[in-house]
């Protein structure tokens, strides 16, 4: 249960981080990563406005390297 909640989390970071016409991509990036380990932000960012979207970048995103043989799907 807390994995899901983590998870949750950290998608709901992640999409923040980019500008929602990237949403379906970054959704297929965030499936293939492993969430066997908590993954860390560090806690200073930056925020920034593109087209009227409130963006806000982890100065630092500490997370594992995806499975190479998912990471082909996404290429």
């Amino acid at each position: 249960m807390e994995k899901d909640k983590f998870k949750i989390a950290f998608t709901e970071t992640i999409l923040n981080t980019f500008p929602e016409i990237l949403k379906q991509d970054v959704e297929k990036v965030i499936e293939i990563l492993s969430f066997d380990k908590d993954y860390l932000f560090s806690p200073d960012s930056q925020t920034i406005y593109i087209d009227n979207e409130i963006i806000n970048i982890p100065c630092r995103i500490y997370i594992d390297e995806p499975d190479p043989v998912k990471r082909k799907v996404i290429n």
